[in-house]
């Protein structure tokens, strides 16, 4: 009971000390917040993508099927001929299943929304080994597509969300791109699907595809040049990845000696799948990446922060702890009460930071783009809630050790005579205090030009030219109904669209192209006369399909020859055009008009495309892609029944919006409208945004850390003034001038500051391998962002010194020296 009574007496003289210090106590508490929440939400992402395995059976025998081109880079999709073939490898594989992730409007009217929905073969669950939360999954008897029914697996958060988690949910039918669905099983909670990237919320059966998303080749069954499909494999009883990726190559190397038509040689990589698919966390990746080494820069100079005012404070109650042992105090209680403090302390700056965390952390998946369409991290989970604790116990140790050391080490009558012409005391004190602030001054440098940096290659990536101009022009993705089942149909049912179209008041130009911006289509084997790819290699290369009027809609030049016509049909010789890079890699000697290559059509058959035209060079991929060849096709030639609607606007594309919208009603039930966007804001959601959003991220972390380091200049620097305050005093009684002695208050600060510069020039450079990855056409030691940074380092240094520095000029001599004596 003694014991309690003591320990609460601690206690209240605790809060006592820091309420009587509320400025400290909460830049002590917030400073904890930002840096164990930063640091924890980082460490919780981190976990949850690519530490926490998937609640999959035996996750380390799962493999993801990778290969590599001729030209050595990666191809991360098969096609259907290929996951039937790979399925009958079971000396190697025990078994393979095969999915694609797509979006789905789920409902209809109003009340429907966007979910992220799985085309998976019926062997999905199955490989999985997962069991369902009530009802069945989808059947592992049998992987053909033919005759799949139109069933659906839920996931758990969407029965719960849509369904209303009632048991009666089983058999309900459900639409899906307009499709009724009956609703077969629920997943077992915490099952998103096999990518740790992407929460699958609906599973449906692979010979469901045409239906929800008629834009793909009928088929696709047969069509080994369709890649779609992310395969993954449970290896046989007792292989390693390493075994099994040796003997498929080895397989496969015996498959090419043998006689017969050509085989495309294709080397296997075999990837751990059991925790995160590893082909979709690439953006999101990088984008962690940047965010954890500048959280961590945060969390050294919340930590380099917190030790400075440690030992600040320790110094300003060192007459407090001497007074406390000369009445009799024990060093043993002193201790409690300062430990007692760090605990408090800690915790309510754990507190904050685990609000903090979980408010970064749902705010993460946005910074990979259009990769992350339906990303969930989740909550902050025990690993990370773990991490999240050792920041504050760290903190704790620092709060009690250094004022303890005080404590033990009090020389009670020394410390109460206080005199003040002795500065030996202080000296070391001051430098160790110098040292943190120019350490804060110098991290602080990093991570400012690396945001500078960051926010120049922004600038420099929205300004790059695509060789076409998206301003203006609206996109309208669009479905096919169910009627459009064939290449005439479809057709003429995209020139009637056309027709209306161009009719409407503020419309000028107007296309389709099946593939926009941010998307690739490749064609494989081609053939042209004069070149010949590596053995037993096809040529594979870009195309997209295009209807007439595309490079006038587009405002992309024609450099030699012409555009499509009308009159380039079915019945007309097969014609194509080619743009400069297609050119410069076939014929850069000589003009390729009138010359031939021949590829497959969209009936598989192989024909003879004469090049009528070649086009200014454009990107397709992404802002930071290279100009690489691409063809384009005649719509009325080459059958795509994926079209995107292309509509330059004399007006701004959303008050054009409406009108094309009831044109494309008007020819219901051809058309559906998938997405109505213009194009510039397409390109900016999916490619400038992500990076925008790190960029701010970046500066509001920068622009936290500038004030850590300007305080901790601050303080340091009036600790000085404080310290020395008996020396000015002996200056100015001495007859010096008042300028002269706050001038040696700046020039201590400018020692700080540029010390801390200089580190700060060289920890930029020493993250140069960090940042160039993610750099557009700046470079990490941008001579502009590091003068800029310095700049922002010196002028916020000048703005932290003035005060101390007015101060000491305006100290009277004879009341300085008063006070020292009456405080001896």
């Amino acid at each position: 009971m003694e014991a309690l009574s003591s320990h609460c007496t601690s206690l209240k003289g605790a809060l006592r000390s820091l309420r009587r210090s509320p400025g400290y106590t909460l830049i002590i508490v917030l400073s904890i917040a930002l840096g164990a929440g930063f640091s924890t939400a980082i460490f919780s992402a981190y976990h949850s993508v690519y530490l926490e395995k998937l609640p999959v059976e035996l996750p380390q025998e799962l493999a993801l099927l990778r290969t590599e081109d001729f030209q050595g880079n990666p191809v991360q999709w098969f096609s259907y001929p290929d996951f039937q073939e790979y399925q009958g490898r079971k000396s190697i594989l025990s078994e393979v299943l095969a999915f694609s992730t797509l979006g789905l409007n789920w409902g209809r009217g109003p009340e429907g929304e966007r979910v992220a929905a799985v085309l998976a073969s019926n062997n999905y669950f199955s490989v999985a080994g997962i069991n369902p939360s009530a009802g069945r999954l989808l059947s592992g008897a049998e992987v053909s597509p033919v005759g799949a029914a139109a069933e659906a697996v839920v996931s758990h958060s969407l029965w719960k969300r849509r369904l209303g988690g009632s048991l009666d949910a089983i058999g309900r039918t459900v639409y899906l791109n307009d499709i009724a669905f009956t609703v077969v099983g629920v997943a077992p909670k915490g099952f998103a699907g096999m990518e740790n990237s992407i929460s699958a919320e609906v599973w449906i059966p692979l010979g469901m595809r045409n239906q929800v998303d008629p834009g793909g080749p009928s088929d696709w069954t047969t069509n080994s040049s369709f890649q779609w499909l992310t395969l993954i494999a449970r290896l046989k009883a007792g292989m390693n990845r390493e075994q099994a990726q040796s003997a498929m190559n080895a397989f496969e190397l015996s498959l090419q000696q043998e006689d017969g038509p050509p085989r495309a040689e294709r080397r296997f990589q075999f990837l751990p799948a059991g925790r995160a698919n590893p082909k979709a966390m690439e953006n999101f990746g990088a984008a962690l990446s940047t965010l954890a080494w500048s959280v961590a820069i945060t969390l050294l100079i919340v930590s380099v922060n917190l030790a400075g005012l440690s030992t600040v404070r320790s110094l300003m109650r060192r007459r407090e702890f001497a007074v406390r042992v000369a009445l009799g105090a024990g060093r043993s209680r002193l201790m409690r009460i300062l430990l007692i403090e760090a605990i408090v302390l800690s915790l309510a700056g754990g507190f904050l930071a685990l609000i903090a965390g979980q408010v970064l952390l749902d705010l993460l998946p946005m910074l990979g783009g259009r990769q992350q369409p339906a990303m969930d991290l989740g909550f902050i989970g025990l690993p990370a809630l773990a991490y999240a604790l050792l920041p504050c116990l760290l903190a704790a140790i620092v709060f009690t050790v250094i004022p303890g050391m005080r404590v033990w080490r009090t020389d009670v009558a020394g410390t109460l005579k206080n005199a003040p012409l002795s500065e030996g005391g202080f000296r070391g004190r001051i430098r160790l205090r110098s040292i943190l602030v120019i350490g804060q001054i110098g991290l602080s440098m990093t991570l400012l030009a690396a945001s500078l940096v960051v926010v120049r290659s922004l600038r420099a990536l929205a300004g790059e030219e695509l060789g076409f101009e998206p301003a203006n022009v609206l996109m309208v993705s669009l479905g096919l109904g169910a009627n459009v089942n064939t290449a005439e149909k479809g057709q003429q049912a995209y020139s009637r669209l056309l027709e209306q179209v161009q009719g409407l008041p503020g419309a000028g130009g107007v296309s389709l192209s099946s593939i926009v911006f941010g998307y690739e289509s490749t064609v494989r084997g081609i053939s042209i006369a004069g070149y010949a790819p590596s053995v037993r290699n096809e040529l594979n290369l870009d195309y997209s399909v295009v209807a007439p009027g595309y490079f006038h809609t587009m405002e992309i030049p024609l450099i030699q020859g012409r555009g499509f016509r009308s009159e380039d049909n079915r019945t007309s010789k097969p014609v194509a055009v080619i743009n400069e890079a297609m050119k410069r890699r076939f014929w850069p000697d000589e003009s390729p008009l009138g010359r031939s290559f021949r590829a497959l059509d969209h009936r598989r058959k192989r024909l003879d495309f004469e090049i009528v035209g070649v086009a200014q060079d454009s990107k397709y991929l992404g802002l930071r892609d290279r100009y690489r060849p691409q063809m384009y096709f005649n719509l009325l030639q080459v059958y795509d029944p994926q079209m995107n609607l292309l509509v330059r606007a004399r007006i701004p594309p959303e008050r054009l919006q409406p009108a094309v919208s009831r044109e494309i009603a008007s020819l219901s039930p051809d058309f559906r409208v998938l997405e109505s966007v213009s194009l510039a804001e397409h390109i900016d959601r999916f490619f400038l945004s992500p990076t925008r959003r790190q960029s701010i991220l970046l500066t509001i972390l920068a622009a936290v850390t500038l004030a850590l380091a300007v305080g901790g200049l601050y303080g340091a620097i009036a600790n000085i003034a404080v310290q020395r305050r008996f020396e000015f005093g002996v200056r100015l009684a001495l007859g010096s001038r008042p300028s002269l002695v706050a001038g040696l208050i700046v020039r201590e600060a400018l020692v700080l500051i540029v010390c801390g510069i200089g580190i700060g020039l060289l920890g930029s450079l020493v993250l140069q391998q960090w940042l160039t990855v993610r750099l557009f056409k700046v470079t990490p030691a941008d001579p502009l962002s590091l003068a800029i940074s310095a700049l922002i380092m010196l002028a916020s240094g000048a703005a932290a010194v003035i005060r101390p520095a007015l101060l000491t000029a305006r100290l009277e001599p004879m009341r300085t020296l008063c006070d020292s004596s009456r405080s001896a």
